[in-house]
Protein backbone atom coordinates (compact mmCIF):
# COMPACT_ATOMS: atom_id res chain seq x y z
CA UNK A 1 0.00 0.00 0.00
CA UNK A 2 1.51 3.34 -0.93
CA UNK A 3 0.13 6.92 0.31
CA UNK A 4 1.19 10.12 -0.08
CA UNK A 5 1.33 12.79 2.69
CA UNK A 6 1.74 16.24 3.31
CA UNK A 7 3.50 17.12 6.61
CA UNK A 8 3.91 20.28 8.96
CA UNK A 9 6.05 20.64 11.78
CA UNK A 10 4.56 20.66 15.69
CA UNK A 11 4.48 24.35 17.39
CA UNK A 12 7.38 24.22 19.87
CA UNK A 13 8.37 26.93 22.28
CA UNK A 14 11.69 29.17 20.69
CA UNK A 15 15.14 28.61 23.00
CA UNK A 16 15.71 31.59 21.61
CA UNK A 17 13.06 34.59 22.03
CA UNK A 18 11.58 35.69 19.29
CA UNK A 19 13.33 39.04 19.31
CA UNK A 20 16.46 38.14 19.10
CA UNK A 21 15.68 35.30 16.48
CA UNK A 22 14.21 37.61 14.13
CA UNK A 23 17.84 39.93 14.35
CA UNK A 24 19.60 36.95 12.38
CA UNK A 25 19.17 35.17 9.16
CA UNK A 26 19.80 31.66 8.17
CA UNK A 27 21.73 30.33 4.97
CA UNK A 28 21.48 26.51 3.75
CA UNK A 29 23.65 24.82 1.37
CA UNK A 30 20.12 23.38 0.48
CA UNK A 31 19.05 22.00 -3.21
CA UNK A 32 17.11 18.75 -3.50
CA UNK A 33 16.57 16.67 0.00
CA UNK A 34 15.00 13.27 0.77
CA UNK A 35 13.77 12.52 4.53
CA UNK A 36 13.15 8.73 4.66
CA UNK A 37 11.85 7.04 8.01
CA UNK A 38 11.37 3.09 8.86
CA UNK A 39 8.45 3.80 11.27
CA UNK A 40 6.30 6.51 11.14
CA UNK A 41 3.13 5.90 13.38
CA UNK A 42 -0.08 7.24 13.32
CA UNK A 43 -1.79 6.38 17.21
CA UNK A 44 -4.07 7.33 19.70
CA UNK A 45 -4.09 7.30 23.24
CA UNK A 46 -7.03 4.28 23.60
CA UNK A 47 -5.74 1.91 21.43
CA UNK A 48 -8.09 2.10 18.74
CA UNK A 49 -5.65 3.58 16.04
CA UNK A 50 -1.99 2.59 15.24
CA UNK A 51 -0.87 3.05 11.69
CA UNK A 52 2.70 2.47 11.24
CA UNK A 53 4.43 2.69 7.69
CA UNK A 54 7.68 3.43 6.08
CA UNK A 55 8.07 6.75 5.07
CA UNK A 56 9.99 9.07 2.24
CA UNK A 57 9.14 13.16 1.27
CA UNK A 58 11.19 14.48 -0.99
CA UNK A 59 11.54 18.69 -1.96
CA UNK A 60 14.37 21.07 -2.20
CA UNK A 61 15.30 23.61 0.44
CA UNK A 62 16.56 27.48 -0.85
CA UNK A 63 20.08 28.62 -0.18
CA UNK A 64 19.09 32.19 1.65
CA UNK A 65 19.52 34.28 3.06
CA UNK A 66 16.30 33.64 4.74
CA UNK A 67 15.35 35.82 7.92
CA UNK A 68 15.35 33.59 11.17
CA UNK A 69 12.15 33.85 12.35
CA UNK A 70 9.23 31.74 13.13
CA UNK A 71 6.78 31.39 9.59
CA UNK A 72 10.04 32.22 7.41
CA UNK A 73 10.13 29.90 4.11
CA UNK A 74 13.23 27.64 3.58
CA UNK A 75 11.81 25.60 0.78
CA UNK A 76 9.35 22.79 -0.33
CA UNK A 77 8.52 19.23 -0.22
CA UNK A 78 7.19 18.00 -3.22
CA UNK A 79 6.71 14.40 -3.19
CA UNK A 80 6.06 11.73 -0.50
CA UNK A 81 5.33 8.29 0.31
CA UNK A 82 4.26 5.86 2.63
CA UNK A 83 4.62 2.56 2.28
CA UNK A 84 4.67 -1.19 3.88
CA UNK A 85 2.12 -0.15 6.06
CA UNK A 86 0.24 -1.75 9.14
CA UNK A 87 -2.95 -1.48 10.74
CA UNK A 88 -4.69 0.47 8.01
CA UNK A 89 -3.96 3.07 5.38
CA UNK A 90 -4.33 6.59 4.50
CA UNK A 91 -4.40 9.23 1.32
CA UNK A 92 -3.27 13.02 0.55
CA UNK A 93 -5.71 15.73 1.21
CA UNK A 94 -3.95 18.40 0.07
CA UNK A 95 -2.29 19.37 -2.90
CA UNK A 96 1.67 19.08 -3.34
CA UNK A 97 4.08 21.23 -3.26
CA UNK A 98 4.08 21.48 0.76
CA UNK A 99 6.00 24.76 1.86
CA UNK A 100 8.82 23.89 4.61
CA UNK A 101 8.92 26.48 7.12
CA UNK A 102 11.27 27.88 10.05
CA UNK A 103 9.48 27.06 13.92
CA UNK A 104 12.68 27.57 16.03
CA UNK A 105 16.21 27.35 16.85
CA UNK A 106 17.52 25.97 20.05
CA UNK A 107 20.72 26.89 21.74
CA UNK A 108 22.41 30.28 21.96
CA UNK A 109 22.35 32.81 18.73
CA UNK A 110 24.22 32.92 16.49
CA UNK A 111 27.62 30.60 17.48
CA UNK A 112 25.91 28.63 19.99
CA UNK A 113 23.12 27.20 18.09
CA UNK A 114 22.25 23.46 18.83
CA UNK A 115 19.37 22.72 16.71
CA UNK A 116 16.59 23.59 14.23
CA UNK A 117 12.96 22.93 13.90
CA UNK A 118 11.24 23.12 10.74
CA UNK A 119 7.43 23.17 9.76
CA UNK A 120 6.07 21.08 6.38
CA UNK A 121 3.14 23.17 6.19
CA UNK A 122 -0.30 21.64 6.03
CA UNK A 123 -0.53 18.23 6.91
CA UNK A 124 -3.87 16.66 6.52
CA UNK A 125 -4.50 12.59 6.19
CA UNK A 126 -6.99 10.42 5.68
CA UNK A 127 -6.70 7.26 7.62
CA UNK A 128 -8.59 4.22 6.84
CA UNK A 129 -8.59 1.85 10.01
CA UNK A 130 -10.97 -1.01 11.67
CA UNK A 131 -12.04 -0.42 14.69
CA UNK A 132 -14.52 -2.42 16.94
CA UNK A 133 -14.78 -4.01 13.60
CA UNK A 134 -15.91 -1.67 11.66
CA UNK A 135 -14.10 -0.27 8.50
CA UNK A 136 -14.03 3.37 8.73
CA UNK A 137 -12.33 6.40 7.51
CA UNK A 138 -11.25 8.97 9.71
CA UNK A 139 -9.97 12.89 8.62
CA UNK A 140 -7.39 14.17 10.91
CA UNK A 141 -5.43 17.55 10.65
CA UNK A 142 -2.54 19.44 12.37
CA UNK A 143 0.97 20.13 12.98
CA UNK A 144 3.96 17.48 12.84
CA UNK A 145 7.44 18.71 13.96
CA UNK A 146 10.81 17.74 12.79
CA UNK A 147 13.84 18.83 14.73
CA UNK A 148 17.44 18.57 13.25
CA UNK A 149 20.43 18.76 15.70
CA UNK A 150 23.37 21.32 14.86
CA UNK A 151 26.86 20.03 14.62
CA UNK A 152 30.34 21.89 15.09
CA UNK A 153 30.58 25.43 14.88
CA UNK A 154 28.88 28.44 12.71
CA UNK A 155 28.36 27.12 10.07
CA UNK A 156 27.04 24.53 11.46
CA UNK A 157 26.51 21.08 10.00
CA UNK A 158 22.84 19.39 10.56
CA UNK A 159 22.73 15.30 11.74
CA UNK A 160 21.63 12.64 9.37
CA UNK A 161 18.73 12.13 11.93
CA UNK A 162 15.70 13.93 12.24
CA UNK A 163 13.53 13.54 14.96
CA UNK A 164 9.61 13.98 15.14
CA UNK A 165 8.06 15.80 18.11
CA UNK A 166 5.18 13.73 18.54
CA UNK A 167 2.65 15.91 17.19
CA UNK A 168 -1.06 15.79 17.44
CA UNK A 169 -3.93 15.55 15.13
CA UNK A 170 -7.48 16.43 15.72
CA UNK A 171 -10.17 14.94 13.81
CA UNK A 172 -11.70 17.14 11.23
CA UNK A 173 -14.97 14.43 10.21
CA UNK A 174 -15.58 10.72 9.72
CA UNK A 175 -16.87 8.14 11.85
CA UNK A 176 -17.99 9.04 15.31
CA UNK A 177 -16.31 5.96 17.00
CA UNK A 178 -12.79 8.05 15.63
CA UNK A 179 -10.79 9.25 17.72
CA UNK A 180 -10.85 13.15 18.34
CA UNK A 181 -7.02 13.25 18.04
CA UNK A 182 -4.23 11.00 17.34
CA UNK A 183 -0.41 11.48 17.34
CA UNK A 184 2.36 10.88 14.72
CA UNK A 185 6.07 9.64 15.71
CA UNK A 186 9.13 9.05 14.11
CA UNK A 187 12.74 9.34 13.33
CA UNK A 188 13.81 10.37 9.43
CA UNK A 189 16.81 10.48 7.92
CA UNK A 190 17.98 13.63 5.91
CA UNK A 191 20.11 12.96 2.72
CA UNK A 192 21.96 15.00 2.14
CA UNK A 193 23.19 16.85 5.41
CA UNK A 194 22.84 20.39 5.52
CA UNK A 195 25.05 23.21 5.79
CA UNK A 196 23.57 26.06 8.35
CA UNK A 197 25.26 29.71 8.34
CA UNK A 198 23.77 31.57 11.53
CA UNK A 199 24.82 35.54 10.76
Amino acid sequence: MKLAVAVVVASATMAASAGSAAAFSIALSGGPFTLTSNSVTFSDSGGLVRVSCAGTLEGTLDTGPIPLARGSAVGAVDGGAFDRCSGGGGAPLVVQPWDVEVESVQGTLPNGATGILLRLVDFQVLLTVTILGMPVSCLYAGPLGISLSLTGTNPYRTGTTATGLGSSLSKVSGSAICPSTISVSGVWTIDPPQTVTIF
